[in-house]
Order: structure tokens, then sequence, then C-alpha cells
């Protein structure tokens, strides 16, 4: 059986065989040792040492990049869903006057229909709304010239029957 000579890594070779391990599911550092062995010359003391700071650093990066992933996911939908008040007044008003057709789903197919009257009337009473035509009309006591007239409120104290008859 010939000896096979295995060769000594740097500290970054080693980082990046590290960090493969650790995609592929790989942990324990003397799990990591056992498989670094049969592939580079490590001193176990070296392996053991690098690997909590390695995993560490695997972690964050990991962590990293899902986080900018969900923000960037955030940032498009953001961009995507959302709406100009004007936009909106404008879909509402293609609704309410059947200017718009529908895209359904019937038994797995696309089905184009028009507007029904429940969702026109559904999307005038929104129209209405955001346009204030259901807000209270406010009305303020004054006079003749605009003045604020002070309500006057009249108390009138009744003697009880009860004191009467003490």
């Amino acid at each position: 059986m010939a000896l096979v000579k295995k060769n000594k890594v740097s500290d970054d070779v080693l980082k990046q065989m590290m960090f493969e391990l650790l995609d592929k599911g790989e942990t324990g550092a003397t799990n990591f040792y056992e498989l670094l062995r049969t592939k580079i010359q490590i001193a176990k003391g070296r392996c053991l040492k690098m690997y909590p700071i390695i995993e560490s650093e695997w972690v964050n990066f990991k962590n990293k990049v899902i986080e900018d992933q969900r923000t960037v996911e955030i940032t498009e939908a953001a961009k995507d869903g959302l709406k100009t008040d004007l936009e909106l007044e404008v879909i509402l008003c293609q609704i309410a006057s059947n200017n718009v057709s529908v895209q359904e789903w019937v038994s797995g197919e696309v089905v184009l229909r028009d507007v029904s009257p429940s969702e026109t009337i559904q999307a005038i009473a929104q129209l209405f709304k955001k346009r204030g035509s259901y807000a209270p009309i406010k009305t303020a006591n004054t006079d003749k010239d605009g003045n604020n007239i002070l309500s006057v409120i009249d108390v009138n104290i009744v003697k009880s029957y009860k004191d009467d008859v003490e």
C-alpha cells in the first residue's frame, strides 16, 4: 500500500473547504476533522480551533443572504403592489362604468366576463365613500355674520319630595 502525500493548505483554502462541507449539511468539529484529513494534511487542533469561527461566519453569511433576499422581494412587491389614489380611482371608475372585463378560473380555464351589477354597485359605493359623500354635514351654530353663538344651558333646581317630608 503506497502512501499518498497530502498537501497542507492555507487558512483561506481550509475556510472554503469547510464552507463547502457546511453547505452539504455536514456539522460537528470532529466530523469535519475526519472528513478533511482524508483530503489534506491538517492538525486536529487547527481544525477544532477553526471550526467554531468558520461555522459562525457561515451562519452569519447565510442569514445575511436570506435577509437581503427578503428585502429585495419586499421592495419589489411594494413597487408592484402599491397604487396611487388616482390609479385606484381610475380602476374604480372603470368598474363602475362597466369598462373592464374580469378574468375568472372556471373548471381550470380562464374565462373573461363582464362586471356584475353587485360589483358595479360596490365600486360606486367605494367611490362615493372615497370622495366623502357619506360624511355627515358639519354645521356650526353661528349668527348671520358667521360669528359663533355660545350655547346657553338652562338649569332648574327642583326641590325633591324627600326634602319636604323631613
